[in-house]
């Protein structure tokens, strides 16, 4: 090997690196960017006098006409828009103090969103200096007979960045083991969505999805019922419902 051909080599060596080593950062600055990323559909309400009054008047409204339905014992659709309940999460801790416990002390600001076959809920979460607005993507389907609501695990977001189910794994896991282990009340118990997810084992579980009897029982009146159908779209959560 020539000495001019030595030199060149290693010219081509350090342009690599140095090629290699910009794509990396730019890599990087991205996924950073992505991860610090605002995303569009995080819109939560602000807890003002107006919105408080607003969401009582509707959320009243909402139980009143159903709990109608459920009376007169013929299906219906009830449709829910993610703005109401966005009001309706915005006004809850002042409604409702005891909500506050809902969530753990560093998830502020929840909102959710009705878009493309996806129920998306979100936050401002602030820990060990990191700030990101992190949410949670769940599919709803029937199953093929309708026996079954299923709830699966879409994805999980830091900003408008997907996470790996490695690193999903890693957070939810020590949680599901809580679950588990935790003594629940009878009335707790008996509720078929708590009852399911109590079966569940790892995370891979949630991402297969989640099967909830789908016979469920309206509080007003204890009246029970099925969902004949589900649609999310457009910012709207439609349930087909069919009292029993």
């Amino acid at each position: 090997m020539t000495r001019g051909t030595a030199r060149q080599r290693r010219r081509a060596i350090r342009q690599g690196l140095a090629v290699m080593t910009a794509a990396t950062l730019a890599l990087f600055a991205t996924l950073w960017l992505a991860f610090q990323h605002r995303p569009g559909w995080y819109r939560p309400s602000p807890a003002d006098e107006v919105t408080v009054h607003r969401a009582q008047a509707e959320s009243a409204g909402v139980a009143d006409t159903v709990s109608r339905q459920m009376v007169e014992g013929a299906a219906f659709e009830l449709v829910v828009a993610d703005r109401a309940v966005n009001e309706w999460l915005a006004a809850l801790p002042v409604l409702w103090p005891d909500a506050r416990a809902w969530f753990p002390e560093q998830f502020k600001a929840p909102a959710v969103s009705f878009d493309d076959g996806v129920v998306r809920l979100g936050g401002h979460v602030e820990h060990d200096g990191w700030k990101v607005v992190a949410s949670i993507g769940l599919r709803l389907a029937l199953s093929e007979g309708g026996e079954y609501l299923t709830l699966a695990l879409h994805d999980v977001r830091g900003g408008s960045l997907p996470l790996p189910r490695a690193t999903v794994r890693a957070w939810l896991g020590p949680f599901l083991d809580s679950v588990r282990r935790e003594e629940w009340s009878d009335e707790v118990t008996s509720d078929p969505v708590s009852a399911a997810f109590r079966r569940v084992h790892d995370v891979d579980d949630l991402y297969r999805g989640v099967q909830v009897p789908n016979r469920f029982v309206w509080p007003n009146g204890e009246r029970p019922f099925r969902v004949t159908a589900v649609r999310v779209e457009g910012g709207e959560l439609r349930l087909g419902i069919r009292p029993l």
